[in-house]
């Protein structure tokens, strides 16, 4: 599909036309060109419509990386034995890992797909290499024209890089996060948990009756915070589970500097499905059973002396598997396969599509530049820190 030759104005070259010629105090003002690009290749896809080969390029970017980060959670479950209850960061570093992977994954994904319904044959080894041109043994192409972020031990490819901070970007503007990839521990906030939004401040008591029905509006809005069921087609049943749960938390307060300061845990009530919340039951009595071998004396107890609690391996053995649960941050893939083909010739999409993806590079490191150099954000913030 060949580029068109006619380029949009676009909102925002208007917005900086309009604020160059009201404002005086502004020095450096950010190129409307640089910023029509960020919406020139979706303006023109709706103006001229989708192709065929667009739509399954995009169709199939999208079920590269749904595909890609359920293997991660996957492989997090069973092998790497990470999940939400696992020490920071390493849920999150997992999630960062897996959704640069998955965005890498889709790319190339929607570049297969868009050369198989135009060419009628999927590309061979040789044109993935050729496309590529920077995979680890590969080093000619990015020594000769720089296209690669040197670090002693491994050369990366800025082409690869730039493809996974889109996927990125795109990951948290969609309301990803990046800890939620790992399996949902039982124990712990489950990787469908808004504690912001959707989470009622508790006691160490059982909910009350109006506690219970805000649960149950929470619970078909943003599901259970371990399974992410919303009970759709059945009567909701969400019961109010405490976050830690009350054995860990009495097992915390029994601390010593907890004691003398009086520092008690603060709960939060969370929505939860009667099947997670009788698995959970489950695995608290088995706890609290190896709780009760221990000696009484606290200086002889070598388990459940605080925080080594979470340590138990009872309390981790059992892990709920979200990775075939369909999310709105997986469109994700969607918009990297758009990215990689849309409005894009033949000849640019056999090369990865390089050109966007270092242009979008330049232009996204200009706009940051004058937004920085920019007399009214200097100004603005002088003005907050002023001492009134």
């Amino acid at each position: 599909m060949q580029p068109s030759s006619s380029s949009s104005t676009g909102l925002f070259a208007l917005y900086s036309r309009k604020q160059q010629v009201s404002s005086k105090h502004t020095t450096a003002m950010i190129d409307p060109q640089d910023l029509d690009y960020a919406l020139e290749t979706v303006q023109r896809g709706f103006q001229q419509g989708l192709e065929r080969s667009d739509v399954y390029a995009m169709i199939a970017g999208t079920a590269a990386f749904s595909s890609t980060l359920a293997l991660s959670t996957y492989v997090m479950q069973q092998v790497l034995r990470i999940s939400t209850a696992t020490n920071r960061p390493i849920p999150s570093l997992s999630g960062v890992a897996s959704v640069c992977l998955a965005s890498v994954a889709s790319h190339h994904a929607a570049i297969a797909t868009n050369e198989y319904v135009v060419q009628g044959k999927l590309p061979t080894l040789f044109d993935i290499r050729r496309r590529q041109r920077d995979t680890i043994l590969d080093t000619s192409f990015r020594r000769k024209n720089n296209d690669f972020l040197d670090l002693h031990f491994v050369q990366i490819p800025l082409h690869t890089l730039r493809i996974c901070c889109l996927g990125l970007l795109t990951f948290k503007l969609l309301g990803g996060r990046f800890w939620s990839v790992a399996p949902s521990s039982y124990v712990h906030h489950g990787s469908f948990a808004r504690p912001r939004v959707f989470s009622l401040k508790a006691t160490s008591v059982y909910a009350t009756e109006t506690q219970r029905l805000a649960l149950q509006r929470m619970g078909r809005l943003a599901g259970c915070h371990t399974c992410g069921t919303r009970m759709l087609f059945q009567r909701p049943r969400f019961n109010g589970d405490h976050m830690p749960p009350l054995l860990v938390a009495n097992e915390l307060n029994r601390i010593w500097y907890r004691k003398l300061f009086r520092m008690k845990v603060k709960f939060r009530f969370f929505p939860q499905c009667i099947d997670c919340s009788n698995t959970q039951g489950g695995i608290m009595s088995q706890a609290r059973a190896v709780l009760d071998k221990q000696p009484k004396n606290l200086l002889q107890r070598k388990v459940f002396q605080g925080t080594d609690m979470m340590k138990l391996p009872i309390l981790h053995s059992k892990n709920f598997y979200h990775g075939l649960q369909p999310r709105i941050s997986h469109l994700t893939g969607t918009v990297l396969g758009g990215f990689a083909v849309l409005n894009s010739s033949e000849a640019d999409i056999a090369n990865g599509n390089r050109n966007r993806y270092e242009r979008l590079h330049k232009q996204l490191s200009s706009w940051c530049k004058n937004v920085r150099n920019n007399d009214m954000v200097v100004k603005l913030v002088s003005s907050l820190q002023r001492p009134k």
